[in-house]
């Protein structure tokens, strides 16, 4: 068995007090805490045992589903648009394989979750310039 280390997504690791107060929240409310094991920040799986830790030290059970997911969307081949194109007229045809169109699949997921990610980051950037705006205006 090999450890599988990921970094952490950014909702675990909170910039600012605002958000960690949600953060802590979350985190209490839909993961289970446990020891740390290695004491460093970090998505770990191995074998059956999936965690993360905190860069505060606490630790939490994860989602090993979750985990190879995310890992798979790291290693996966990248595909150019040109081949993005050509699978999508084979979905269009009828004419594409079941591994072709979970290549396909897995490239809109990719690219959904970078959306995601990015209009994420923007929300985030605009509350936080309403709420300096409100304390400002104290």
């Amino acid at each position: 068995m090999n450890l599988k280390i990921l970094q952490l997504d950014n909702w675990m690791k909170p910039q600012n007090e605002f958000f960690s107060d949600i953060c802590n929240k979350e985190l209490d409310e839909c993961f289970k805490q446990i020891n740390p094991i290695l004491y460093r920040p970090g998505r770990y799986v191995f074998g059956d045992l999936c965690w993360f830790e905190l860069d505060d030290g606490r630790a939490f059970n994860y989602e090993k589903s979750q985990f190879l997911y995310d890992l798979s969307l790291l290693e996966d081949l990248k595909l150019r648009n040109c081949e993005i194109v050509l699978l999508k007229q084979l979905n269009i045809c009828k004419l594409i394989s079941k591994q072709q169109l979970d290549m396909l699949n897995l490239t809109y997921n990719k690219q959904d979750l970078r959306k995601i990610k990015t209009s994420g980051y923007i929300f985030r950037k605009k509350c936080m310039e309403k709420r300096k705006k409100k304390l400002m205006c104290k």
